[in-house]
């Protein structure tokens, strides 16, 4: 009988030796292939060999292991295959018997040779992909995502080194869509595409820009929602609201007309009118413009309650004559501005003229007293007042907020009235300059 290791079959007398990756018992008549896990790397060998952890052959008959790629482990002997390493952890070396599991702050998929991914909580800086913690304003959902910005902050897209840059928002028409999680890859973070619209994602209907600060074409800012809607609902209270102040016009000019020959003074508004107190009326007047505009202007954020209140009162901010749905070109803006500017200029002139037309009239062909033109330059002078009272605090606001801009990582600089406008341009610095002269034109009105 032949020895451990050999073989003899029927038609030879000698005994012969296994070959590698076979063995055999003794008085074999054939010899057998090595299972799956095991090997024989010598000839005739009797047994086979398992192959040791960190490697594995998964062909019978084999003579020699393999060992574990990267990303890969088998913990036990005698295998037939290795063994991906968890997410989580990872393996940047061959032959492993075991998986490290990934630094705090960091993650990986299944298999992986190395962490290249972020834990929930943590992003993955540009361009050196070290994990950071997730900024403040933002959720990080890990894997190889950028900070989300939460509702009421922005992110700039423009590059992915200001990925971690997380900007507050002063209108209410900054979103979160972290539903739509994959345009946050760090892939698509700076490419705008039919599926990942940055605007759209971040910014509510009719907003875009930096900060979605800038109302789109066929939209108008509102200041009664903080937020930009479609010049059709605008325009439309727009109309309203114009048609009471010609309304409150025309009942002082027929209140200034009544002499005594109507008894206009007796009617219930008239006498609401007369027995209100006017000195504290533009007090009052006053103080809300001041608080309205330190809101925008230095970012105090009031109590819901009472900047809800605010944005209900901001009607008297005259937000709602809508004038930028007149002109919907680039330099809409701009003739808005302007129209702020000159308007109540025109209608102060408008007042000044019809009071010398009135003396003119009472003059050469009422032949009327002294005492009667008198009257009239002191009604005429209480509209002009009434007028500066009326529209100095919003103008002179509207004309501050042109001097106010913000500055981006990256340098580029908007208008934090309307991010569509770019400080640096050429156009921008000659409307500061021009509107430069309203202002100090404004601030001589007494």
């Amino acid at each position: 009988a032949c020895d451990a290791g050999t073989y003899s079959n029927a038609s030879s007398v000698d005994c012969l030796s296994c070959s590698r990756g076979k063995y055999s018992p003794s008085g074999s008549s054939k010899c057998l292939d090595c299972e799956a896990g095991f090997i024989s790397p010598e000839v005739g060998a009797s047994t086979c060999t398992s192959c040791s952890a960190g490697k594995y052959t998964s062909i019978q008959g084999s003579y020699n292991c393999t060992v574990c790629a990267k990303g890969k482990y088998q913990g036990s002997t005698g295998q037939s295959e290795c063994i991906d390493c968890d997410a989580g952890k990872y393996i940047d070396t061959s032959k492993a018997s075991t998986c490290t599991s990934c630094p705090i702050g960091y993650d990986s998929e299944s298999g992986a040779s190395e962490c290249d991914l972020a834990q929930e909580g943590y992003f993955l800086s540009y361009p050196d992909s070290n994990s950071e913690i997730c900024p403040n304003h933002a959720i990080c959902y890990g894997i190889n995502q950028v900070p989300v910005p939460v509702k009421g902050y922005w992110i700039d897209h423009s590059s992915h080194k200001y990925s971690s840059e997380i900007y507050k928002c002063s209108r209410e028409t900054c979103r979160s869509n972290s539903h739509n999680s994959s345009c946050w890859d760090l892939n698509e973070f700076v490419n705008d595409s039919a599926t990942c619209d940055f605007d759209e994602l971040q910014c509510t209907e009719g907003a875009g820009g930096p900060f979605c600060g800038s109302c789109l074409s066929g939209y108008v800012y509102q200041g009664i929602s903080n937020s930009c809607e479609k010049c059709e609902s605008a325009q439309g209270t727009s109309y309203f609201a114009f048609g009471i102040v010609l309304l409150c016009f025309v009942m002082i000019f027929v209140y200034f007309q009544s002499g005594d020959y109507f008894e206009i003074k007796q009617w219930s508004p008239i006498k609401f009118l007369l027995h209100l107190d006017t000195g504290c009326l533009k007090v009052l007047w006053v103080t809300y413009q001041i608080v309205v505009s330190s809101s925008f202007t230095i970012g105090i954020e009031f109590p819901s309650p009472f900047s809800n209140m605010l944005g209900m009162l901001s009607i008297f901010s005259f937000d709602f004559l809508a004038l930028e749905c007149f002109n919907r070109d680039d330099d809409a803006y701009y003739i808005t501005v302007y129209l702020w500017c000159t308007l109540p200029l025109i209608a102060a002139l408008l007042i000044i003229l019809g009071g010398l037309f009135r003396i003119g009239v009472q003059s050469y062909i009422l032949s009327s007293s002294q005492t009667c033109k008198e009257d009239i330059v002191n009604q005429h002078f209480w509209l002009l007042l009434f007028l500066s009272y009326l529209v100095l605090p919003p103008v002179s606001n509207k004309q501050l907020q042109i001097f106010d801009c913000t500055t981006l990582a990256s340098g580029e600089s908007f208008l934090r009235s309307d991010s569509a406008i770019d400080c640096n341009g050429d156009s921008y610095l000659e409307f500061q300059a021009i509107i430069l002269m309203f202002t100090a034109i404004y601030q001589l009105i007494p």
